[in-house]
């Protein structure tokens, strides 16, 4: 028999859309309530720059929201705590001197503590993370998709965004050992070899069947409605990556069927899987004409208007792509206003400097975006900067090219690249 107690806790961003959120909440609570294990979640609205506050990567809590955290650890009896992000080291120590028997973790599906409670509740079992698409198959299980407020701004409707989840991974895994630019360099064992060469998420995995993904997609839209009361139904539910473009058509059927057409539908797409779906698009939106739904593209990764930094990044196009794209969504929107946006989010990624950024590759860019007039279309223009974290490939190629120097400033390493 066990005795877990689970508090989870979750960290959204106050002064971003939409934030950072912890999609894995909903799935987790869902599988403890299954095996009967008492939990909540509880969410703490923060400033972007909060987890800089020390020059770590971490989150400090003002002291009424510490205050909060520990009457809900006492309340339910809470034994185990699952932070969306580092705590600040000093309060995780607070907390557990004052409930010495709170053991406290970064969320992570392969954290030991995890771990831990999930063989202990099924033992037997070969487990070695958590994986959500794990919990989607099991139609026994319900997710659940009731949180608490931990702070005033966590009430916040337009910070109550939901990720939806299929799994399988970005289907886009394009060999970097095929790349012309990183012929004859050795990358260092664990590196990332599929897809983006500065990315750190690729997987191996195939992307979920079309026909799995509508039941997937159905099933945590019917829970959203189920779990939550109508004042907290989410502001968006966000599609992240989409490969199946006529998801897009299934989800809004839904969220009509299930009475949430106020719930918008937030996507994000590869630029070159976009132009491929526009005959699909085109047709959804001429159907959607009148109705008030609407597909929001929330973020767009066109990341360089120069061939070289674009071969350099593995991403498996190039700049009449990236152009082709961006004026394919102008005319959307010019030609749908009602029932497509994208503008207003500023959503077009661009990485303005890498390593190899030449003042000429400046200037090359920036006339590209005052032809196009994107000044106001991409976000934190002038601050997206290449990441060279351990492990991907463009870090090794940076290395080979001798562009890497020692870095002292952990907090500027860490740091997203969007917040400068």
């Amino acid at each position: 028999m066990t005795d877990f107690r689970v508090l989870l806790v979750e960290f959204v961003n106050a002064d971003q859309f939409p934030g950072q959120i912890q999609g894995n909440y909903p799935f987790i609570k869902g599988y403890l309530n299954h095996h009967g294990v008492p939990n909540a979640w509880l969410r703490f609205a923060i400033a972007t720059d909060n987890q800089f506050r020390h020059g770590r990567d971490e989150v400090t809590l003002e002291e009424s929201e510490l205050a909060r955290l520990a009457g809900r650890i006492r309340s339910l009896g809470a034994n185990i705590l699952f932070t969306s992000h580092l705590l600040f080291p000093d309060q995780c120590r607070r907390l557990q001197a004052r409930f010495p028997s709170l053991r406290v973790a970064a969320w992570n599906p392969s954290a030991p503590l995890l771990l831990e409670v999930m063989r202990a509740l099924e033992p037997g079992e070969s487990l070695h993370w958590f994986e959500p698409v794990r919990v989607l198959a099991q139609p026994k299980i319900t997710l659940d998709y009731q949180w608490e407020k931990g702070n005033e701004s966590s009430g916040r409707t337009d910070r109550n965004n939901v990720y939806l989840v299929l799994g399988g991974g970005c289907n886009y895994q394009k060999p970097v050992r095929a790349n012309p630019c990183y012929a004859g360099i050795k990358l260092p064992e664990g590196t990332i070899t599929l897809g983006c060469a500065f990315c750190g998420h690729a997987t191996a995995a195939r992307p979920t069947p079309r026909r799995t993904a509508r039941r997937w997609l159905t099933r945590q839209l019917q829970d959203i409605k189920r779990s939550l009361a109508p004042d907290r139904l989410p502001a968006a539910v966000i599609m992240e990556n989409i490969v199946h473009m006529g998801l897009l058509g299934h989800i809004l059927r839904t969220l009509r069927r299930l009475k949430m057409e106020k719930t918008a539908l937030l996507v994000a797409a590869r630029i070159d899987h976009l132009l491929k779906a526009r005959p699909l698009l085109e047709r959804k939106l001429s159907e959607l004409r009148g109705r008030r739904e609407a597909i929001h593209l929330y973020t767009i990764g066109m990341e360089n208007f120069s061939d070289q930094e674009l071969l350099r990044f593995n991403k498996g196009f190039n700049s009449l792509t990236v152009v082709k794209a961006v004026n394919m969504l102008k005319e959307l929107e010019v030609l749908h206003g009602d029932n497509f946006h994208y503008s207003g989010y500023m959503p077009l990624g661009l990485i303005l400097f890498t390593p190899w950024t030449r003042l000429s590759d400046l200037q090359f860019n920036l006339r590209f975006i005052q032809h196009l007039e994107l000044e106001f279309e991409c976000g934190s223009l002038f601050m997206g900067r290449l990441r060279l974290h351990e492990h991907l490939p463009v870090t090794a190629l940076a290395a080979k090219d001798g562009l890497i120097v020692a870095d002292t400033e952990d907090a500027l390493r860490l740091n997203r690249r969007k917040l400068f």
